[in-house]
Parts: structure tokens; C-alpha cells; sequence
């Protein structure tokens, strides 16, 4: 459901224990990152009992944000066959939920959100065109024949489109 995020050439890692969740996800969970906008800054399917999610700074070398500034915080979603909904981590046993590059953080206690959201892709709103870099683009231009782009959703759902 998330799509897989660029790589931006500097990260954080995310581990989560099965016994830190309230509600232990089902299988082919998907656990989504985001940064303060909402974007999409790492993403991994659960597994147990331990599930790593990368999470990618910004790459300072774009005009663009790409990825989690210093010390940025994050925020979470679940994705399962059932719906979408959010989750936050209320204790931490190392380290937090702000950015810091190369930090390897480990939940300690996890609380999700009973609102589950029912998908409905009538109800998404198209957000931006991306290239590979993750650089915002015209989505009119005719430019980009033979590329490939990334339609973005304010779900954080992803079309890759070939021209």
C-alpha cells in the first residue's frame, strides 16, 4: 500500500518488539512514516517479532524536501486489509521520535488509534507529481517522455506512472 521511499543518503532505523504494541498488528501490515507535512519518509510491513523501518533525512543537496530535517518528529500510520489508522509511540527505550541522523531508536510502548479509516480511493486527493528524485514536477509538462513519476496522495498512496 505505501510505497517504498527513495533513499536519500542519510537514515535513521526504527525498531519495533512485538510485545511494545496495545493491539499487535495482523499480518501484512504495512507501518508508514511521515514527516510534519504528512510525506512519506519510510515505510516497512510488520513482521515478528521484530519489524525495522529506515526512515531517510533530507538530502540537503535538493531544492526539494526529501526526506526529515534534524530533529524533525514523526508520525506513524497502520495499513491492513481493514483500513488505515494512526499510531504513536508513547515511550521510548532508546532514543525518540526526532529525527537524528544515523540513530537507531527503539520503541518501548505503542497506543493505536481506534479511528480506523475505511479506504475509499474515491475520497484521496492528488497532492503532487515527483520524478526518482523526489523533486516536484509539472504534472502537465510534456517533458518527461520515456520517465518515470510518482502521482502523490493525501493517503500516502503512490501511483507509479511510466511515460
Amino acid at each position: 500500500h505505501f510505497s517504498k521511499v527513495i533513499p536519500t543518503g542519510n537514515n535513521m532505523t526504527i525498531l519495533i518488539e512485538d510485545e511494545t504494541w496495545d493491539k499487535l498488528p495482523i499480518q501484512n501490515t504495512e507501518i508508514a512514516v511521515l514527516d510534519n507535512y504528512g510525506n512519506l519518509v519510510g515505510s516497512a510491513t510488520y513482521t515478528s517479532p521484530v519489524t525495522v523501518v529506515s526512515v531517510w533525512g533530507d538530502d540537503l543537496t535538493t531544492s526539494v524536501k526529501d526526506g526529515l530535517a534534524i530533529s524533525e518528529e514523526v508520525s506513524f500510520k497502520l495499513w491492513n486489509s481493514e483500513g488505515v489508522c494512526e499510531f504513536t509511540v508513547s515511550e521510548w527505550k532508546v532514543g525518540s521520535s526526532d529525527y537524528c541522523v544515523d540513530g537507531i531508536n527503539i520503541a518501548g510502548s505503542i497506543q493505536t488509534s481506534n479511528n480506523l479509516i475505511i479506504p475509499n480511493a474515491t475520497e484521496r486527493k492528488f497532492l503532487r507529481v515527483i520524478d526518482v528524485l523526489g523533486r516536484d514536477i509539472d504534472p502537465n509538462s510534456n517533458t518527461f517522455s520515456g520517465k518515470v513519476i510518482f502521482k502523490v496522495y493525501d493517503d500516502g498512496t503512490v501511483e507509479k506512472i511510466v511515460l
